[in-house]
């Protein structure tokens, strides 16, 4: 927001026509959209993606993950263990009228999905699951503002995401 009254001042005092102030305020619309990224540090997916399970990890360390639906692990290329970085954000379509499970690691990514977890979570069926990683536990997403917008930080919508009551360490 500096930037763009920056940007506005700097045309105002060289004395620009109204003509120019279009350019300007052009300019100014592609520093915001730059900025943007940068302000939220989490993507935002396209429209037409059907995201239903995410993790964001807000802890300083990687978190290893694996998504079991009915008793077959979910695999995002070719592999049933992703890894969410510090301070990043990762997404995946998952059935959630399917009966799943959670497994974290939080040191070593392991071999496969089948080796034993530090943590398992089981959850109900037909409900988003949006969490975050603070370290220690996975938990539901609340989504900035204190889960006064009703979304993630993706833009996803928290309405139908599962409660900290719902979800079960086994």
């Amino acid at each position: 927001m500096k930037k763009i009254l920056l940007l506005i001042l700097a045309g105002l005092s060289v004395g620009c026509i109204r003509a120019d102030l279009a350019g300007l305020f052009k300019k100014a619309k592609e520093v915001v959209t730059e900025a943007a990224p940068i302000v939220g540090k989490a993507k935002v997916y396209p429209t037409d993606t059907k995201i239903s399970f995410e993790v964001k990890n807000k802890s300083n360390k990687i978190v290893h993950v694996a998504i079991k639906s009915d008793g077959t692990f979910v695999e995002e290329r070719g592999s049933a263990v992703f890894s969410v970085h510090a301070g990043t954000t990762k997404g995946l379509t998952v059935d959630i009228n399917k009966k799943t499970e959670i497994s974290v690691w939080r040191t070593a990514q392991p071999g496969s999905a089948s080796e034993t977890a530090e943590m398992t979570y089981s959850v109900p069926t037909g409900k988003t699951l949006y969490f975050t990683w603070d370290g220690s536990i996975l938990r539901p997403q609340t989504g900035p503002a204190g889960g006064k917008l009703g979304k993630t930080d993706t833009g996803m919508s928290i309405k139908n995401n599962v409660s900290k009551t719902d979800v079960k360490q086994v």
